[in-house]
């Protein structure tokens, strides 16, 4: 099983390890890699009319035909070439 978490160090409690280590068995090795991420600005607080101008941007370019489909295989490639 893989899992990719994303989370603020304010969650990595001993809690959160207390359910990791229920979810793997006491004689497995786990691989725990940490680094910093950069969010693109997408957790930073936004007004409610901020928000709602994001949210018509998004619907009048899906109105006007500019979007981007991919099939699953393509996305997990893209996704793994944005960490490159």
């Amino acid at each position: 099983m893989d899992a990719t978490l994303r989370i603020s160090l304010s969650e990595l409690t001993p809690g959160l390890i207390a359910n990791l280590k229920s979810i793997f068995s006491e004689k497995q090795e786990v691989k725990l890699t940490i680094e910093p991420v950069s969010d693109f600005g997408l957790n930073r607080r936004e007004t409610k009319e901020e928000y709602f101008m994001r949210i018509n941007e998004v619907l009048k370019n899906l109105e006007q035909g500019r979007s981007v489909a991919y099939s699953e295989e393509e996305f997990d490639q893209f996704v793994e070439n944005l960490g490159k």
